[in-house]
């Protein structure tokens, strides 16, 4: 297995290296500190199978180049590990082709379970950007909003299958930033439910 890390902090490129060789000894990974050497590494080797991507490399945007390589190299699962943890940056990636998001506070385990489902064809976004999970949401800041429609139920509104019971209060509607996409209240329940890890 070949994984491309794009990282423009050496110390955290290096450490994402540590932790990726610990997944096994078959693993070949290859650390890149721009966006340039990133299109050259895939270009000259395009059997990556996986990367892990920074959405911010220095000068680069990362949306941009996650945009470009998903519309490159369609089949290659990227995972963003970011600094960022807000709400709006998870979505942005998610809607831009990222197959996972892991914040780069978050622990070893929580890297490997996200890998693991992203390799097995899932999208894994984390908990904490859900409303639930270890610790409270980040702080929001200007511009970011955690849309309602992406909140978890209180425990009492979900039967014991996990899904919301007959009786439950109807699931919210969609937030002003859902509008924006055009989703009918159908397809943002449905969001909803997916989210958070329902049928």
């Amino acid at each position: 297995m070949k994984v491309l890390l794009i990282d423009d902090h050496p110390l955290i490129l290096a450490a994402l290296q540590a932790v990726i060789r610990g997944l096994g000894e078959d693993l070949t990974v290859v650390g890149v500190a721009t966006d340039r050497e990133a299109r050259a590494a895939l270009k000259s080797d395009p059997d990556y199978d996986l990367v892990l991507l920074d959405l911010y490399l220095g000068e680069a945007d990362g949306f941009e180049l996650l945009a470009e390589l998903r519309s490159l190299y369609p089949a290659l699962p990227i995972v963003v590990v970011s600094a960022s943890d807000r709400a709006s940056d998870v979505i942005r990636a998610i809607d831009a082709g990222a197959m996972g998001f892991v914040p780069k506070r978050a622990s070893n385990d929580t890297l490997f379970e996200a890998l693991r489902l992203v390799m097995s064809g899932g999208i894994y976004v984390p908990a904490m950007t859900l409303g639930f999970g270890p610790g409270p949401l980040a702080p929001l800041q200007d511009g970011d909003t955690v849309p309602d429609v992406m909140r978890p139920y209180a425990h009492d509104e979900v039967n014991d299958l996990g899904r919301p019971g007959d009786s439950a209060t109807p699931p919210p509607g969609p937030a002003a930033s859902l509008d924006t996409l055009g989703l009918s209240r159908r397809q943002a329940d449905v969001l909803a439910y997916l989210l958070q890890g329902l049928p």
